[in-house]
């Protein structure tokens, strides 16, 4: 029997197609069958293993479902394609290794969303709760800077692996990376001496927001702790924002911290004055003193006599600093309001000009 006529071209290419087409239908029906198993998976996790897990005490089973739950569906439908591809593609063709390094990304970005879950949901589930119960609110704004700066590495990671799974060398690029960071960190020093400046920031506490500090020659209340720069509002209502590098290498007073906070004065008297009611003065500023119920203990004393008035320092120390300007406004009302009683007259610049005639 003549078998030449089956080997012609048409006859061979025609049966290389249909047997190709064939193993395509299988290769895709496999993933196919593979994506509705997922499905299932996915459905288990939402509506029976999740219920199951709320019901119970500890928290470790909410946890695991919350990691395993998206990535273990991805998982499936990318163990159906490597299956696939395994069993119905010839080996050594361009769409099975094609299909081959596709698989592999997968699981490496599969593997990096994992651990991304990981590192997330600890972070939600422990970090945030010990975080919300603290007093201080800088914590709070580190958080989401760790959050992010967690996900960028293992997004970083997972770009060098996918590169070494292209046959990169990855400690080429890592040197790479070094050599463009040191570049880049030469080009942005003031960023990176903020940033470090916000670490010590971060660690030391310095203060925490609300607080009002002292540094240099500025002050006012703490509003916001950043990355590069922390803002105050001062006293006259303007927002001042500071680099975290100066803030960190000052030396920072902060009296909101402060157990106690001593407010001083000098109160001017006319040299007209004379001495009883200068002593009826002192007493008086002594009472006001004692009597206000934020002052803990006090000192006034006749210090000086000035070039245009005889000087009487008052000091006196308040227990709640955060009733600084309150405590201070009412002892100035209350010290001119018996000064015009006693009519003991507060000097200001004068001067006698004696004229030649």
């Amino acid at each position: 029997m003549d078998l030449s006529a089956f080997a012609s071209p048409a006859l061979l290419s025609t049966a290389m197609f249909g047997n190709a087409l064939y193993q395509y239908l299988q290769f895709f029906a496999v993933v196919l069958l593979f994506v509705l198993l997922s499905k299932v998976v996915y459905y288990l996790f939402k509506n029976q293993i999740r219920r199951y897990t709320e019901k119970t005490n500890t928290k470790f089973d909410d946890i695991l479902v919350e990691i395993l739950e998206h990535p273990l569906t991805m998982l499936v439908i990318v163990l159906g394609v490597y299956i696939s591809n395994t069993m119905f593609l010839v080996p050594n063709t361009a769409p099975h290794d094609f299909i081959g390094a596709i698989v592999s990304i997968l699981i490496i970005i599969n593997i990096a969303w994992l651990v991304l879950r990981l590192v997330d949901t600890m972070i939600v589930f422990y970090i945030r709760p010990f975080v919300e119960k603290s007093e201080t609110e800088l914590d709070d704004q580190l958080l989401p800077i760790l959050r992010k700066g967690t996900k960028l590495i293992i997004i970083v990671l997972t770009i060098l692996f996918i590169l070494g799974n292209f046959g990169y060398d990855i400690t080429t690029l890592l040197a790479g990376l070094g050599v463009g960071g040191l570049a880049v960190a030469l080009a942005a020093q003031d960023t990176v001496s903020n940033f470090i400046g916000s670490v010590i920031i971060f660690s030391d506490k310095p203060f925490k927001i609300k607080d009002f500090i002292k540094f240099g020659g500025n002050m006012g209340t703490v509003k916001e702790v950043g990355i590069r720069s922390t803002k105050l509002e001062t006293p006259s209502g303007t927002i001042l924002v500071v680099p975290n590098s100066k803030l960190s290498s000052e030396i920072v007073e902060n009296f909101s911290q402060a157990k106690t906070r001593r407010i001083e004065q000098t109160i001017g008297i006319t040299y007209d004055t004379g001495y009883k009611k200068m002593e009826n003065a002192i007493k008086m500023l002594e009472k006001i003193a004692e009597s206000h119920k934020n002052v803990i203990k006090y000192d006034v004393k006749f210090v000086e006599f000035g070039a245009y008035s005889l000087n009487i320092n008052m000091r006196y120390w308040i227990k709640d600093t955060s009733k600084y300007r309150e405590t201070q406004h009412e002892i100035n009302m209350e010290v001119k309001r018996k000064f015009d009683k006693q009519k003991i007259d507060m000097a200001f610049p004068t001067q006698t000009i004696y004229l030649n005639k």
